[in-house]
């Protein structure tokens, strides 16, 4: 899972799971030593239905070992859709692009 190491060293990853017409979006950040940042989840969408962008961004503050997600987006998709993910964490001036991971119930 790609993500850029900074000091303090901090994870990133969008959490994709599908179950039918339905995805469920989570931005999750970890941070061994704790750190506050902003964050953004950008989400397009485009099915057989038409097309939507849905964004979500804030600021978050965690704890030294915390895992959070800051962000959640639940989408609907319809067969043959497409979603295309940006996300992203800014600490310190830095931006670190966040990896992704796909879990599917189908």
């Amino acid at each position: 899972m790609p993500s850029l190491t900074v000091d303090p060293p901090v994870l990133c990853r969008v959490v994709e799971s599908r179950s039918a017409e339905t995805t469920r979006l989570a931005l999750r950040v970890e941070a061994p030593r704790g750190t506050a940042g902003r964050y953004s989840l950008v989400v397009r969408k485009s099915d057989p239905a038409g097309t939507a962008t849905m964004q979500q961004g804030g600021g978050f503050d965690l704890a030294p070992g915390e895992t959070r997600d800051v962000g959640n987006l639940t989408v609907s998709v319809l067969p043959n859709g497409q979603l295309r993910i940006d996300a992203s964490v800014l600490i310190d001036g830095r931006k670190i692009n966040c990896g992704h991971i796909s879990i599917y119930d189908l």
